[in-house]
């Protein structure tokens, strides 16, 4: 038996998100200190997930991917929204050690998020141009996010 079999990479990939999700969390909770930043970042990051989910709904009511024979990939926008505020909300922040300071950080971001759409391509749960389009409808949203809230 394969140790990279179907079931493993699909638990592998189940596991993506929550974990981002749990490394964000674990940088708020660094923050406790300082109450105001680390509700604020909790703000910023319950935003950018419900931006990633409203456009979910927003396609589901409007059949916007259906459309054109595509698929809106929630969890390629929710990845997103992870590694994004992962990426750009701490940046030049001293938190868990300087951790998020080390410059190998801000290539870990986006090479993770590129390996997940891989995966999921792999395991046939998206085709890449339902991740790309998914990426590229939510990009403007978390920009206009990244300015809102510097």
């Amino acid at each position: 038996m394969a140790i990279f079999n179907y079931q493993t990479l699909d638990t592998l990939a189940d596991t993506y998100i929550p974990t981002l999700a749990i490394i964000a969390l674990i940088s708020m909770a660094a923050k406790l200190g300082q109450p105001r930043i680390a509700f604020k970042e909790l703000c910023a990051f319950a935003l950018l997930v419900f931006l990633a989910y409203g456009l979910m709904f927003m396609d589901a009511t409007h059949r916007i991917w259906a459309s054109q024979g595509w698929d809106y990939s929630t969890h390629t926008a929710t990845a997103g929204a992870c590694v994004w505020y992962l990426f750009w909300l701490h940046k030049g922040r001293r938190v868990l050690g300087g951790v998020f300071q080390q410059p190998w950080v801000y290539v870990f971001w986006p090479v993770s998020l590129v390996g997940y759409l891989a995966l999921m391509r792999y395991q046939q749960y998206h085709s890449w141009l339902d991740m790309l389009t998914t990426l590229m409808a939510i990009t403007p949203f978390f920009t206009l996010h990244y300015f809102a809230t510097r």
